[in-house]
């Protein structure tokens, strides 16, 4: 009974201590507050408008008085607080002057002209408070006229404050540390954690929320209790995950399979964070949240335009499942990127699932989970808000990873519920993006041509199955949305009747570097097309998971002729063949951005495959010799840096 109650008490204080300790050891290294006026003001600063660019540079309008309050700010060093900034006024308007205070008190006051130039202040320590609050006033101000009512002061490139000496993180910061840290340490043993297990789990925990918070200001106003809610949810459904089989089968999850799940929950809990943390762009997440209000007022059915006019329909299977939590969840953009992220997170779990039985290799499939939460190319498709896609592609991952797990056809009562669960996961897949039906039919049917060719009883059902299955969600896709395009469909045949217009001539090779206006001025040559996709690809997946991925097809999957065997062959060969088929074949110069894009949404379909492959990589490697476990761990680890990496790029881009 001892144990029952010491064992979580001294889990909590674990969690709590390396919570805030990590916050204490990144503070100091990120302690400036820096504001770059290339993305909407956070929620700590008052009097700015929204961001504008003139040319490579990104300002802000203030309007007559800027209010930066930075609360729980340790003051018992010197700041220096400073703002580049400019009047940007016409020869008929009288130049602002900018008048900085402190608190109320302690001024400095300038005279602004046409060019950029920095205003400071000089904030004295005070150990008896805490928290500060920098005013600029503009004056005079002026309204630009027209349909634009603002009224506006100068213009903002950035606002920087810089402590003189080492200082500590506001104290509601800390307090999410803790919080953070020790919802996971109790949620960890609360599901049955061993410490092998529950230890690396906050500690990644920590290290994350540390990295959120002191990354673009983020110890400063409503984020850090978000990131609390956050992860404290993800704690929760970390216990909850462990306990269901128990309330519902009396049985208890394997420890590696905890594993899975606790890693899968923690990792889409952090993207989750970094998501809506101040400094990540929106971008088109806007759009998307507009879409899905579109589909809550019943309005289901609308097009994307192309380059050439031709329209096509927006599938909108994201928005009709996010649809039913509208009104629980009201920011739409979260609730957009929390379906997302959850998607992800269920086709992570279900590439565990294919390895651990198919394999029998339950740390091939953690280690695949890893990579494939931190795999680029979902950072890349998710942080641009192209959700849609994400969402489709995840969707996807879990309908190829069903055909490894599903009962063998027969009339048994499991086969018709996972038959019937696969084709609605397929039809939703079609439903949510075009280009996923491309890319997933593609797949499923080169599942077909393997099966087939494999001359197996089992495998050879399986096909026809697959091909059942993949018609009916058609069907089912087409008579739910798509025939509500008939229109649509007749003009985008009559555009591409029509006589083309002439292409722009091909520039002889090497004339010129590759790069996104080549892509728009001129048709590439072939070995440009194909330079180009192994960039993506090498941008997308990274070097060492493509390593690991080979040497996972190599060792994994020599000498089997299994069901799990054949269907991830096939999956790979139809990764392969669809970016051959984007590269080889070539398009009109207007298309040509858009084929390079195509090979990005394959190789995040082909994400969980690559994944899955790199941790049987992994394995085989370790298995083998000390050599090659060398080799395993060094890729390994590279691999977890790559996609660290990427994540970093991902919040600030």
């Amino acid at each position: 009974m001892l144990h029952v109650v010491i064992r979580p008490l001294t889990a909590v204080l674990f969690g709590a201590v390396a919570g805030v300790l990590c916050l204490l050891l990144g503070y100091p290294l990120r302690s400036t507050v820096v504001l770059d006026m290339d993305r909407d003001p956070p929620s700590f600063l008052a009097g700015v408008h929204a961001a504008e660019r003139e040319g490579a540079r990104t300002f802000a309008w203030t309007s007559s008085r800027v209010t930066l309050r930075l609360a729980g700010l340790d003051r018992r060093v010197d700041w220096t607080c400073a703002i580049h900034v400019r009047g940007a006024r016409d020869a008929s308007q009288p130049m602002p002057s900018l008048m900085m205070a402190f608190d109320g008190v302690g001024s400095t006051t300038a005279a602004l002209t046409n060019e950029f130039q920095e205003v400071s202040l000089v904030v004295p320590a005070r150990p008896d408070r805490s928290g500060l609050v920098i005013t600029a006033d503009v004056t005079p101000t002026f309204r630009p006229g027209g349909s634009d009512p603002r009224e506006l002061g100068a213009q903002i490139d950035w606002m920087r404050c810089t402590p003189a000496g080492p200082v500590r993180p506001p104290e509601g910061a800390m307090r999410a540390a803790a919080v953070g840290g020790a919802a996971m340490a109790l949620a960890a043993v609360v599901a049955g954690a061993t410490t092998v297990l529950l230890v690396p789990t906050v500690l990644a925990v920590s290290a994350g929320q540390a990295w959120l918070l002191v990354t673009g200001a983020g110890v400063f106003g409503s984020y850090p209790a978000l990131l609390t809610t956050i992860v404290c949810w993800g704690a929760a459904l970390v216990a909850l995950m462990a306990w269901a089989p128990v309330l519902v089968r009396r049985q208890r999850l394997s420890g590696w399979t905890l594993a899975a799940v606790t890693v899968s929950i923690v990792l889409a809990s952090l993207k989750l964070a970094a998501l809506e943390h101040p400094a990540k762009l929106l971008i088109d997440a806007l759009f998307q949240a507009h879409r899905l209000e579109w589909v809550v007022a019943g309005r289901y059915f609308f097009t994307q335009p192309m380059p050439s006019g031709v329209q096509f329909p927006y599938a909108i299977g994201l928005y009709g499942t996010a649809a039913p939590l509208a009104s629980i969840i009201t920011d739409h953009v979260l609730l957009l990127r929390l379906v997302v992220i959850v998607a992800e997170a269920a086709a992570g779990l279900c590439l565990y699932a294919v390895l651990a039985r198919g394999f029998q290799d339950r740390a091939a499939g953690v280690l695949a989970v890893v990579l494939f939460h931190l795999m680029p190319a979902s950072h890349f498709v998710v942080g641009n808000a192209n959700l849609t896609n994400a969402f489709a592609q995840a969707i996807g991952a879990c309908v190829l990873c069903g055909l490894a797990l599903i009962p063998a056809p027969a009339r048994s009562r499991g086969f018709l519920a996972a038959a019937t669960g696969l084709t609605a996961l397929t039809a939703l897949a079609f439903l949510s993006h075009v280009g996923t039906i491309v890319v997933v039919a593609a797949t499923l049917g080169m599942m077909v041509v393997m099966c087939l060719l494999a001359r197996r009883t089992d495998l050879t059902r399986l096909a026809a199955f697959t091909v059942v299955m993949t018609l009916v969600a058609a069907l089912l896709a087409v008579g739910l949305y798509y025939r509500h395009f008939t229109d649509v469909y007749r003009e985008a045949y009559a555009r591409v009747r029509a006589p083309a217009a002439a292409d722009v001539v091909s520039a002889p090779a090497g004339s010129e570097a590759l790069d996104a206006p080549a892509m728009l001025t001129r048709l590439l040559a072939w070995h440009e097309r194909v330079s180009a996709s192994w960039s993506q690809t090498l941008l997308d997946v990274g070097w060492p998971m493509l390593l690991l991925a080979v040497a996972g097809g190599l060792l994994g999957l020599r000498g089997r002729r299994d069901r799990t065997a054949v269907l991830l062959v096939a999956w790979a060969a139809a990764w392969i063949l669809l970016i051959a088929g984007s590269t080889i074949g070539r398009v009109d110069i207007q298309f040509q951005r858009y084929a390079v894009e195509f090979v990005a949404r394959v190789n995040l379909a082909a994400g969980p495959l690559l994944a899955g492959l790199a941790g049987l990589g992994a394995t085989s490697l370790w298995r083998r010799a000390v050599a090659t476990r060398v080799v395993a761990v060094v890729l390994v680890a590279a691999g977890l840096w790559a996609g660290w990496a990427s994540l970093g790029r991902w919040l600030v881009s």
